[in-house]
């Protein structure tokens, strides 16, 4: 990647566009497989109001999840067992919730296809055409998944990482309150709703129209939700209800519903306007095509033009943090020149693109903040406070003092930063605040630094020699 002068964050934009492009493919397929062309025009529809391709963004592990999640129904619904099994062993490499979810709906399917004497799929694209040998295949394919996440599930957790954080420390730490990063224990109740990573995604007043709407749709059209797409949302809802009684064992509760619902919408949506569009505008024709057929045609080319004019394009000529202050893009370039084993401090949000962007060390950012094992998140609080000290300290001793404690060499500063309120999560923005008037009282001893220190300089940014390196 990186010869091609890609880089990690463009790769990474790529990679979300060939997602996201990826996930209204199968989206089209499974409304196609469900009720025809207007059930394919009607999931293109939903996958586009509701920008469902968001959840292809980042190119981190769960950015799979969708497409994963949308390839394994497919499969389902189309009986192509042999399929079941190579996305479950791509779910295990890439994100293994889905594999906790797509395995139950499988094999319940399975079991009544076997007893209701429904053969496998032995179309072309299939690539075992013997009803055995997909059975075979599957069987195999899924012993592969379940050792690879085997490997990882039972890998011994390195002891600097410490052991997962029970549910009872989780309560009283301050990253899991309704004021730290995590945001897990807020109002009683609320975190079981709706809060990122805890909740099930939808806010109450939501969750209540599309229940209504879906006992609607039912009474009316009996046939417009298909046992595959209940199975599954059944499953997402009792694997988010364990995740919270295990927590936090499975991982987050919210991973479980963040790509089942939409999922669901699609099948749901696919089969009650496929139905309607099959009764009343079966003759409907636009061009010699189907009036749902040529809408899907608009639509899709209408995703794939914004995607192109906004995602690829931003990602191969544009800066990768939106709109990033003065300097800031010039100076993550100079970072990049520094030596390999150079230690850049930062205010954790601005340290989060370095890694990515620059392929340089942090001593800590928000991203990497998760207080999910307890010495890790002991050792991250840590490492925040000590960039929180440097970057509001009114004295260069102190910097210098904290810097060759943690071994950093180069500061990154934002003076915006050390101009407005700039708040952050607990447990650290009470001593922040405290700091913050201090050194507005005093003067902030980087805002002061010497020619010496300045590496780089411009616009609203400073990259600054610290500790023993800086202090010449």
């Amino acid at each position: 990647v990186f010869q091609f002068g890609l880089g990690p964050q463009r790769t990474a934009e790529g990679l979300g566009v060939a997602l996201a492009l990826a996930s209204l493919l199968l989206t089209w397929r499974i409304g196609v497989r469900l009720a025809g062309q207007p059930g394919g025009a009607a999931a293109v529809g939903l996958f586009t109001f509701f920008a469902f391709d968001r959840l292809c963004e980042g190119g981190v592990p769960a950015s799979f999840g969708f497409p994963l999640l949308l390839a394994g129904m497919l499969a389902v619904l189309s009986r192509s067992w042999t399929w079941v099994g190579v996305v479950f062993v791509l779910c295990a490499m890439f994100f293994p919730p889905m594999l906790l979810m797509l395995a139950p709906v499988a094999g319940v399917v399975l079991v009544f296809s076997v007893f209701c004497h429904v053969p496998p799929n032995t179309s072309p694209v299939e690539p075992f055409r013997r009803p055995w040998a997909s059975y075979a295949w599957l069987g195999g394919l899924t012993i592969c998944a379940a050792a690879i996440v085997a490997s990882v599930c039972f890998r011994p957790v390195p002891p600097e990482i410490g052991p997962t954080v029970t549910f009872d420390e989780a309560k009283q730490m301050p990253e899991w309150s309704a004021a730290g990063r995590m945001a897990f224990f807020r109002a009683p109740n609320v975190y079981w709703y709706h809060c990122e990573g805890a909740g099930i995604g939808l806010k109450r007043e939501y969750l209540v129209i599309a229940l209504v709407a879906l006992g609607l749709s039912i009474a009316i059209l009996p046939r417009s939700l298909r046992p595959e797409a209940g199975l599954l949302l059944l499953v997402a809802v009792t694997l988010w209800g364990f995740a919270h009684l295990l927590l936090f064992r499975l991982g987050l509760p919210g991973q479980y519903t963040e790509h089942v619902f939409p999922v669901f919408a699609i099948m749901w949506a696919a089969g009650a306007v496929g139905i309607v569009a099959n009764i009343w505008c079966a003759r409907w024709k636009v061009c010699g095509l189907n009036v749902f057929t040529a809408l899907a045609c608009l639509v899709a080319v209408a995703v794939v033009g914004v995607l192109a004019s906004t995602r690829i394009q931003r990602s191969l000529t544009g800066p990768a943090t939106g709109n990033p202050p003065a300097g800031f893009e010039e100076a993550i370039q100079i970072i990049a020149t520094l030596p390999k084993d150079a230690l850049i401090a930062a205010h954790p949000d601005d340290a989060d693109v370095i890694p990515l962007r620059a392929r340089r060390s942090v001593l800590a950012s928000t991203a990497m903040s998760e207080a999910i094992h307890r010495d890790y998140a002991a050792r991250m609080r840590d490492r925040l406070s000590a960039s929180f000290a440097m970057l509001y300290a009114i004295d260069w001793p102190r910097i210098d003092a904290i810097a060759d404690e943690h071994g950093v060499q180069y500061f990154l500063v934002r003076r915006s930063r050390l101009m407005g309120p700039d708040p952050y999560f607990e447990p650290f923005e009470t001593a922040n605040r405290q700091h913050r008037e201090l050194g507005r009282a005093k003067g902030y001893a980087m805002l002061g630094a010497a020619d010496h220190r300045i590496v780089f300089a411009s616009g609203d940014v400073l990259l600054l020699r610290v500790g023993a390196s800086g202090d010449l």
